[in-house]
């Protein structure tokens, strides 16, 4: 790996770069979206164990169904801890009636979006989508 300042501990070597594209879906309950998509595109640099990701979905038509949780997937890579709270930025979403996006929590390769006032607790936004989009970025740990 690359090495700076004269470092030259393997540990401290810069080894892994990547860049690429993935897809992002939307998913209620683990399931999937009923509906169509306008758009769906991600793009994501990784540098060492730390992913930075953006995604726009956009929704073309939907079903409405009721459900517990609302949950964007696809992610490029697994998340490295069970659970990592935090580290979205919704620049944008207009997929919900009532409620805003205010962060998620990642999971595996999936981020949990989350209610404004609860985003540390865990509680879903579990409203139904309407046609819309969302645009979010964000960076989690592998």
């Amino acid at each position: 790996g690359i090495q700076f300042n004269g470092d030259t501990a393997a540990a401290n070597a810069l080894d892994d770069y990547e860049e690429g594209t993935w897809t992002p879906a939307l998913s209620r309950d683990g399931g999937t979206f009923a509906g169509t998509y306008s758009t769906q595109s991600g793009k994501y640099i990784k540098i060492g164990n730390q992913v930075f990701f953006t995604a726009l979905v956009s929704l073309a038509t939907i079903v409405t169904a009721s459900y517990q949780s609302n949950t964007l997937t696809g992610l490029p890579f697994t998340a490295g801890s069970s659970q990592q709270v935090g580290g979205i930025n919704v620049m944008t979403s207009s997929i919900f009636a009532t409620d805003v996006v205010a962060g998620g929590n990642i999971y595996n390769t999936s981020i949990y979006l989350r209610k404004p006032a609860n985003v540390l607790a865990g509680t879903n936004l579990n409203e139904n989508f309407q046609v819309g989009g969302i645009m979010l970025s964000g960076v989690y740990t592998v």
